[in-house]
């Protein structure tokens, strides 16, 4: 059996990434695109320039760091298929963060009267269970309730 290039491995992994992930924006597109697109944040009718100002910074000062990094300066300007794969699974992933993570967990935890404070650390630690495996941020979550919530642990009384 032939072994896979670590290119090759990236490629399927990402293409597999960009398919799920751009499923499901392509399938919110088409059934109801202004919906989803007023869903995510887009067609808002007081948008937040802050907002649009801070992401371009955080883009343009991760772009300048990410340059200096030897392997990312050969190849900066260099187009392949893999950026292109990486690219479409940025913006799907970015969608989907943004309306899984941000809108419907945070919506959902502000009808329930959490305060912003604590819908941006639950925020954090879902997004960080999603993205880090998960014990070590199940036991923060433990801990971190623990002391929010102390009823709701009689251990900890």
């Amino acid at each position: 059996m032939k072994r896979l290039s670590e290119t090759r491995k990236a490629a399927l992994i990402l293409a597999a990434i960009a398919i799920v992930e751009g499923t499901w924006v392509l399938v919110n597109l088409l059934v109801n695109p202004r919906g989803f697109l007023r869903y995510v944040g887009f067609l808002n009718e007081s948008p937040e320039p802050l907002g649009w100002v801070l992401s371009i910074l955080v883009f343009v000062g991760f772009t300048a760091f990410a340059r200096r990094l030897p392997s990312v300066r050969t190849t900066f300007l260099a187009l392949s298929g893999l950026k292109l794969l990486a690219l479409a699974v940025a913006i799907a992933a970015g969608l989907c963060e943004e309306a899984i993570f941000r809108k419907l967990l945070m919506d959902t935890l502000a009808r329930h009267e959490f305060s912003i404070l604590l819908q941006v650390v639950a925020l954090a630690l879902a997004f960080g269970l999603m993205q880090g495996g998960g014990a070590r941020f199940a036991e923060a979550w433990l801990l971190l309730s623990a002391q929010l919530w102390p009823r709701a642990h009689p251990a900890s009384h």
